[in-house]
């Protein structure tokens, strides 16, 4: 199990949504969409699926897997 991540689109700083869930869960799932508080900016954030990431390991880490999901060029939505 590992938290689930998404990132502020204003900081650009990973975001906790507070929600564990199982990494092959996870990359199963269909496309679903949440909202998560954020501290670092104060305001809520709406996001889809295809934004957040399955953090199985320490936060520093979950910042690092986080900045890699950024980089990757965005796939059409057909």
């Amino acid at each position: 199990m590992g938290m689930l991540m998404v990132r502020c689109p204003k900081t650009g700083s990973a975001i906790s949504t507070g929600r564990y869930i199982d990494s092959r869960l996870f990359r199963s799932t269909p496309v679903f969409f949440g909202n998560t508080y954020c501290p670092h900016c104060r305001a809520r954030h709406e996001w889809f699926v295809k934004d957040a990431w399955v953090c199985d390991s320490h936060q520093s880490e979950c910042e690092i897997v986080g900045l890699q999901i950024a980089e990757r060029p965005k796939q059409k939505d057909y």
